[in-house]
């Protein structure tokens, strides 16, 4: 439900016939969000972390400057197409700003305002959900140079929560986790000729969703290459079988990746492939993306192997369908990139990570002149509009 304070002219000249033509449009646009738009008093916007206001009308500028004097932004005014409804919310849109406030105005037919309003929930449920996200990070995340995220700064930016957990307790977890054969996983089982190594990598994923669950994290970075040496396993199923769940998890360490999976996955409710740049054609406009692991409900279909770098245990190589894609990463401190990018094959190279995927990228200087470290974010579907919208509110609204 959308909860709006509904503010219109004092005077009483055609004020029935405003409020009527309120009313139809209120009820225009709840019908096509599929949920309710709702005339509330305005003391009730107070506990909501964006304030719809709806201007019915011009002659409102005092009754929103009262609104205001009661609580802090965002302010999201929505508008009709008549009655000065649009100039009444561009006056009270500059008082909000200039008062170093934040807001917006929906307005143009109710389809299209519709489409503004389910893209400002969209923002909004995600915001709320980030604020108090509890991380857990998995050995120190130090393995690469560049991809660990401040924690006080991703906490005030984004409100994550983080705790690291050393290596010694993740390895103890492991070593406490059932080693025995699973037949809930017997659909790992007939893809993998080795009992013995599905047995360890699903040892590794129950002792990671141990610690999970003792912890009550929301999403965990995982420093896998540390678990090759003592368990002669490694961790890609344990992160497959989490992203398919929807628990974003990364591995190698990689906090700023985990941030990027979390911020995608929460805006657009899908899993994300965490994935190495490979190999860049600039002529072309394709990337090469490849990693040992990704979700296992994101492809159309998935063979099991080795891992790539150590040559042991139990990795994944995912098939895509073809279809648009978006790719995407970002840092805590909100410098993010994204940009759409249309599947053109599946590859199945010896010297690549096993999942390997070629993209139509349009801006492949970025991977070379700009990148925000090495692995990106890999998700279905166009999202291009949808994360620039979040990162404005992001930087806005907070």
């Amino acid at each position: 439900m959308i909860k709006a304070a509904l503010i219109a002219t004092p005077l009483e000249n055609d004020k029935r016939r405003i409020l009527e033509e309120a009313e139809e449009v209120r009820k225009g646009l709840s019908e096509k969000l599929g949920y309710e738009v709702s005339f509330v008093p305005e003391e009730e916007l107070k506990s909501e972390r964006c304030k719809y206001i709806f201007v019915a009308s011009g002659g409102s500028a005092q009754a929103f400057k009262h609104i205001f004097s009661m609580m802090p932004g965002p302010f999201v005014f929505i508008t009709t197409q008549s009655n000065n409804s649009l100039a009444a919310s561009m006056e009270e849109l500059s008082y909000v700003q200039i008062n170093g406030q934040a807001g917006r105005i929906v307005h143009g037919s109710v389809d299209e305002m519709a489409a503004q309003l389910e893209e400002i929930e969209t923002i909004n449920r995600t915001l709320g959900r980030l604020n108090g996200y509890r991380v857990g990070v998995l050995g120190s995340p130090n393995m690469l140079i560049n991809s660990e995220y401040d924690t006080a700064v991703c906490e005030k930016t984004f409100g994550l929560k983080t705790t690291y957990i050393s290596m010694e307790e993740v390895a103890q977890a492991i070593r406490e986790a059932d080693a025995s054969y699973d037949e809930s996983f017997d659909y790992l089982y007939k893809k993998e000729s080795s009992t013995e190594e599905m047995n360890k990598a699903l040892q590794i994923y129950k002792g990671v969703k141990a610690l999970i669950e003792k912890n009550s994290f929301d999403a965990v970075s995982l420093r896998c290459f540390d678990l090759i040496a003592p368990l002669k396993a490694t961790g890609c199923i344990a992160l497959a079988l989490l992203n398919s769940e929807g628990i974003p998890a990364s591995c190698e360490g990689d906090t700023r990746s985990l941030l990027s999976m979390i911020v995608m996955n929460t805006l657009t409710g899908r899993p994300c492939f965490m994935a190495n740049p490979s190999r860049i054609d600039v002529s072309r406009k394709t990337v090469v993306f490849a990693h040992c692991t990704l979700p296992l409900s994101m492809v159309r279909d998935y063979s099991l192997t080795t891992h790539f770098e150590s040559g042991i245990s139990v990795a994944v190589k995912g098939e895509f369908e073809k279809g648009v894609y978006t790719v995407f990463k970002c840092f805590e401190d909100g410098r993010y990139a994204v940009q759409k990018a249309v599947f053109e094959e599946n590859l199945c190279e010896a010297t690549l990570c096993r999942t390997q995927i070629r993209l139509s990228c349009p801006d492949v200087d970025y991977f070379l002149t700009s990148p925000l470290g090495n692995h990106q974010i890999i998700v279905s579907g166009d999202h291009t509009e949808c994360v620039n919208a979040f990162f404005s509110a992001l930087k806005n609204w907070k």
